[in-house]
């Protein structure tokens, strides 16, 4: 028997458009609204369990001082006074703490307290320490009555501190013996604190303070938490259905009124053309009306796409060398000048031009020139940092460089290496005068951050009056426009106009 495995075509078959729409946004809606309740859920879970901590952890601190005191000098009455035990009991929520710890001597030191009794003991304590007492109260017994009258106070004062001290230890015994398998330290890990859901109740770990090695954890309750999570989770229910409910009636509203703005879409091609990922809209696969619209609008998006990058690289770069083009000078220059002024750095224009490049075309012919000009462009390239400067061919075998230099010293030292980088191509020009390669002579001007008057164009005037210096001086050098070159140039300025 041949089962024949239709595709996703036959749910489109069956159900509408608008349908579709409506069931897809539907379980959208649902995960979203599930994972923001979900999201928002935890965050208030983690605040509130985050606060609790913080408060349990700040109640203990002020005894933690008194445990670490007492502990360091191994003192068992000083934590069991009725001060202590009174500043126990307010602690909010505490049921439980105990310090586990080595006194200055090294030796262990655990004690407990629990709220039930509001009472102290040494966990460590244990009978056998209370016979060895009883055997000293014996002896001190027998010996109070062959003493002699002057010893016995003393002999009477050492026997009730013996006897008060075996009624405590059997205290302790009794106390850990009752309470001491109530709580159980629970494995902290990389956390100070660990919480307990089904018992609701919550450990905390604080390390005692000073020379004292050890730490106190203690138990609290946290009955509370767990209001707050049937309270916040009833909330969030809450929330959740009204905005699944809003969601629904606005998918419906939207489903049944989408064909016609898909369709008014693809005849407007309204937007930027340039933020269109035509690759990214998985509707071009889709046999029915959107899947037509979808492939209509990629399409003419991606040719629209492919004409305006081939217009625009055309207008930005140079075909011949690679460079920057006028039309790319005249429009990204003007900005990088504010962008120097604005960082406080110096600001240079060097004007460069090929050295008799007319007798080179008429020796070699244009295609060598051509080659020629594009040795000269990558020489010019090498030479510069692309993160502040930039090569332009301005025309035939003029080029201008625009640079964002710490110093006009960098700016000159620049100029120079242009310079050098064509001269060290060693491209052969017997018709160059004296020099026998292909040279430049280079015009630069600059200035400072704090000239706001002069322009760019004014710049560009300069930096070619020094290169026609270069060129008078004898070519394949750098000449370097004085500041008082700008009266010449509006001399000559207002003599064009004339």
């Amino acid at each position: 028997m041949i089962v024949s495995t239709q595709p996703s075509d036959n749910m489109r078959r069956r159900f509408s458009l608008s349908q579709l729409l409506f069931i897809t946004h539907t379980v959208l809606v649902l995960w979203l609204v599930g994972s923001f309740s979900y999201t928002r859920y935890m965050s208030e879970w983690s605040s509130e369990v985050e606060a609790e901590v913080r408060l349990a952890n700040a109640s203990m601190h002020s005894i933690v001082k008194e445990l670490s005191f007492a502990a360091g000098g191994r003192n068992y009455n000083h934590v069991a006074t009725p001060e202590a035990l009174n500043s126990y009991k307010e602690i909010q929520n505490l049921f439980y703490f105990e310090v586990d710890a080595l006194s200055q001597n090294n030796n262990d030191y655990k004690i407990a307290w629990i709220k039930d009794v509001n009472d102290v003991w040494n966990i460590d304590a244990s009978l056998e320490n209370s016979d060895t007492l009883e055997s000293q109260i014996r002896t001190l017994k027998s010996k109070l009555d062959t003493s002699l009258e002057s010893e016995r106070f003393k002999i009477n004062y050492a026997l009730e501190r013996l006897i008060d001290k075996q009624e405590l230890l059997i205290n302790h015994v009794r106390l850990e013996n009752l309470f001491g398998n109530i709580y159980y330290q629970p494995e902290f890990g990389g956390n100070a604190y660990v919480l307990n859901t089904d018992s609701c109740l919550l450990y905390i770990k604080i390390p005692l303070i000073g020379s004292t090695e050890g730490y106190v954890w203690a138990v609290f309750d946290a009955s509370n938490l767990t209001e707050f999570k049937i309270d916040t989770l009833k909330l969030v229910a809450r929330e959740a259905l009204v905005a699944i409910l809003f969601s629904l009636a606005l998918i419906f509203w939207a489903s049944r009124r989408i064909i016609q703005p898909i369709h008014r879409l693809a005849q407007s091609m309204e937007g930027d053309i340039d933020s269109i990922d035509v690759e990214s809209i998985p509707e071009r696969d889709r046999s029915d009306e959107l899947g037509q619209l979808a492939q209509r609008y990629a399409s003419l998006i991606k040719r629209i796409q492919n004409q305006m990058l081939g217009l625009r690289r055309q207008s930005l770069f140079d075909v011949l060398t690679g460079v920057y083009s006028r039309f790319a000078y005249e429009t990204q220059a003007i900005l990088a000048l504010e962008n120097a002024r604005n960082n406080e750095r110096w600001f240079g224009v060097i004007v460069i031009d090929i050295d008799n490049f007319k007798a080179y075309n008429d020796h070699f012919g244009h295609s060598v020139g051509d080659e020629a000009l594009q040795a000269v462009a990558k020489a010019l390239r090498a030479s510069i940092n692309p993160h502040s400067d930039k090569v332009y061919r301005y025309g035939g075998e003029e080029f201008v460089v625009v640079c964002e230099k710490s110093s006009s010293t960098s700016i000159t030292m620049l100029a120079e290496l242009l310079r050098k980088n064509v001269w060290l191509r060693k491209l052969p020009h017997p018709s160059n005068k004296d020099l026998g390669y292909v040279t430049c002579s280079v015009g630069v001007s600059m200035i400072e951050s704090t000239d706001k008057e002069t322009s760019l164009k004014a710049l560009f005037k300069k930096a070619d009056f020094a290169l026609y210096q270069a060129k008078d001086n004898g070519r394949n050098q750098v000449i370097t426009a004085p500041a008082t070159m700008c009266n010449i140039i509006k001399s000559c300025a207002s003599e064009e106009v004339e």
